[in-house]
C-alpha cells in the first residue's frame, strides 16, 4: 500500500535522461518535500519495468517515469499529474546515431552492433525500432548485437569507445539541431557524433503518482509543478534535474495515445501475477 503521511517515495528510472548536476538531487527532494508538506525519499529502481511494477504495488507513491512506463501505470489506475515541456513541446524523437569517424551509413546496418537504452525506452529503443520495421528491417535480423545499457550516456559512451557502431538517443523535436542532445547527454561530445536518421514524436516522461495517493495530495503536488518555476530554486532544479522549461497539467488519459503507434510493440505487460 501506498503511504499515507509519512515519507513520500518517489520512484526514479535506473539513470535520469541527463545525468544531473552535482547535488541537484538534494534540491529534488528540498522542493518537493516542501511542496507536498511531507518528506519526499527518492527510490532508484533497476530498470523501467521495475520502476512500473513498484508503482503498481504500490511501493512507491509516485514516480518520475519515461513515457510507456507513465501510459501503462495511467492504464492501470495512477494518475499522471504534470508532463515536462522541452523545446516548447510535450513530445520528443529519436535519433540514430553513429561515430563521425566510421563509415556506417543506413544503407549498411546490416551485422552492426547497436546500443539501445531500455527495452521500455522510446527514444532510447522503440522508436528507432519502429521506425526500422516501417522500412522492413527487422532488428533481429539486421543487427549483429543489441545491448540494453540502462542510460543514454552509457549508450553514447559505448559508441564513443567503438563497443558498438549505432546507438538511440533522444532528440529535440522538429526544427531543433539534434546535436543539442549529445551536447546534453555528454557535453563536449557533440563533433564526435553524426546523425544517421531521426524518427517521429511521441510524449516523453511525466510525473505519476499511484492509484492509492489521495486526490488532495495529488492536486497539491500538480500545482507546485506547475508553478516551480516561481519557487526560490525552482528555476535552477528545472534547468538542472528536470531539463526541461516547465510543467504543464496533463490530461487524463493523454499518455493512452502510445498504444496506437503502428511503429513498435509499446503494449508489453507488466507482470500481474501474484509472485511477481
Amino acid at each position: 500500500m501506498a503511504s499515507g503521511g509519512g515519507v513520500f517515495r518517489l520512484g526514479l528510472p535506473p539513470a535520469l535522461p541527463v545525468s544531473p548536476a552535482p547535488g541537484a538531487q538534494g534540491r529534488l527532494v528540498r522542493v518537493l518535500s516542501g511542496i507536498l508538506g511531507r518528506t519526499v525519499r527518492l527510490v532508484g529502481c533497476l530498470d523501467y519495468e521495475a520502476l512500473g511494477e513498484s508503482l503498481r504495488r504500490g511501493e512507491l507513491d509516485g514516480a518520475w517515469a519515461p513515457p510507456l512506463v507513465t501510459a501503462r501505470a495511467e492504464a492501470l489506475g495512477a494518475r499522471v499529474v504534470v508532463r515536462a515541456v522541452r523545446h516548447g513541446s510535450i513530445r520528443s524523437r529519436a535519433a540514430l546515431v553513429a561515430r563521425m569517424d566510421s563509415s556506417v551509413q543506413l544503407e549498411t546496418l546490416g551485422g552492426c552492433r547497436v546500443a539501445w537504452v531500455d527495452r521500455a525506452s522510446m527514444g532510447g529503443h522503440l522508436l528507432a525500432v519502429g521506425w526500422l520495421r516501417e522500412r522492413g528491417l527487422e532488428p533481429a535480423r539486421l543487427f549483429g548485437h543489441q545491448a540494453f545499457v540502462g542510460s543514454y550516456r552509457a549508450a553514447l559512451d559505448a559508441l564513443l569507445a567503438g563497443q558498438v557502431e549505432l546507438a538511440s538517443i533522444f532528440a529535440p523535436p522538429e526544427g531543433h539541431d539534434v546535436s543539442l542532445a549529445v551536447q546534453e547527454i555528454a557535453p563536449g561530445h557533440e563533433d564526435e557524433v553524426r546523425v544517421l536518421a531521426c524518427t517521429g514524436p511521441a510524449l516523453h516522461d511525466a510525473v505519476v503518482v499511484g492509484a492509492d495517493v489521495p486526490v488532495q495530495e495529488a492536486l497539491r503536488l500538480e500545482r507546485g509543478l506547475v508553478a516551480i518555476r516561481d519557487m526560490p530554486e525552482g528555476s535552477v532544479l528545472m534547468r538542472d534535474v528536470i531539463r526541461a522549461e516547465r510543467f504543464e497539467r496533463a490530461p487524463e488519459l493523454g499518455h493512452r495515445e502510445l498504444f496506437g503507434r503502428p511503429q513498435a510493440d509499446v503494449t508489453f505487460a507488466f507482470r500481474t501475477d501474484s509472485s511477481a
